[in-house]
């Protein structure tokens, strides 16, 4: 079994329209292909993903980055260990209200 690579706290505002493994696709995708490895935009990425399946619901979207996802970044897209671990330090949280406010 791997280690586990991140974690996904988020409201129904996400879960509402997106599945377990399409949440994993999505943040694997990001890191791997994107070769994203900011915590905070991963999670702005997961709500804007939401927005476009039309999710009204309230959004919060918190990404952890576990080490085992330096491989994600590293392998996939040369991200520096220096930046991944300014990362791992980041628990960032995005907090976006769809209801008609800027």
């Amino acid at each position: 079994m791997a280690e586990d690579q991140f974690i996904v706290l988020a409201c129904d505002g996400i879960w509402d329209v997106m599945s377990n493994d399409a949440v994993i696709e999505r943040i694997t995708g990001y890191m791997s292909v994107e070769g994203e490895s900011d915590p905070l935009l991963l999670a702005e990425e997961l709500i804007e993903d939401a927005l476009a399946k039309n999710s009204r619901d309230n959004m919060t979207a918190c990404v952890v980055l576990f080490p085992a996802s330096e491989a994600l970044v590293s392998i996939n897209a040369g991200a520096s260990l220096e930046s991944f671990t300014y990362c791992l330090s980041c628990v960032s949280q995005l907090h976006l209200s769809t209801g008609g406010e800027s």
